[in-house]
């Protein structure tokens, strides 16, 4: 004999089965006493996939955002775990002539990014004011930094900015392996499960 008390879980879906069976038996008792109606049968079953479309986009969108943030976390730590040994060896699998290396799944290496000069904005009153006087159209709810960069050109640096210069370096990058062979093997088709089995519903 088992002594054993029911979980609060087995509790609740016990109470959920009997609300069920209840609502279930009254539904059989009032069609024995009235016709069975097509429209209202209908309607009914129509307002219940309206609901079970809603729940699978909205059980859908979670797992989905779910996935994405697995996959995000997956990477962040496999890269906080294995980044600088995966560098170490890249290092030594590169040259000077060479920065990158493909591998049998993918290339990694480094890659210059070239230097630039961008505007940066000091005091966004005075930049205003600047924007006012030679670029209105630059002026929305914020400055618009690339024209007013280009309008500087002509016109001097802009009263509350100032140029900052970022020096050529180097980045270290890890991509995909880019497949130019179009022989390969097609992609499994994905598991499709219906609308009743999504939702855990019996039938």
């Amino acid at each position: 004999m088992n002594d054993e008390l029911p979980t609060v879980e087995e509790t609740e879906q016990y109470a959920i089965d009997v609300a069920l069976r209840q609502q279930q038996a009254q539904l059989s008792a009032l069609r024995q006493q009235q016709p069975w109606n097509l429209a209202e049968w209908a309607v009914g079953l129509l307002h219940e996939l309206d609901h079970a479309e809603e729940e699978i986009k909205a059980r859908a969108k979670a797992h989905l955002a779910f996935l994405l943030q697995e996959a995000k976390g997956r990477r962040a730590g496999l890269l906080w775990k294995y980044g600088a040994a995966i560098r170490k060896q890249v290092v030594q699998d590169t040259s000077v002539k060479k920065k990158s290396v493909t591998y049998a799944t993918g290339r990694a290496g480094f890659r210059t990014v070239p230097a630039h000069e961008r505007l940066v904005l000091d005091d966004e009153a005075k930049a205003i004011k600047f924007a006012e006087q030679y670029c209105p159209e630059a002026i929305r709810h914020s400055i618009d930094m690339k024209m007013l960069k280009s309008t500087a050109i002509t016109q001097g640096t802009p009263d509350g900015c100032h140029y900052e210069t970022t020096a050529a370096r180097e980045t270290f990058f890890i991509g995909p392996l880019t497949v130019t062979q179009p022989d390969l093997p097609a992609a499994k088709p994905t598991e499709r499960l219906s609308a009743s089995e999504f939702l855990g519903i019996k039938p």
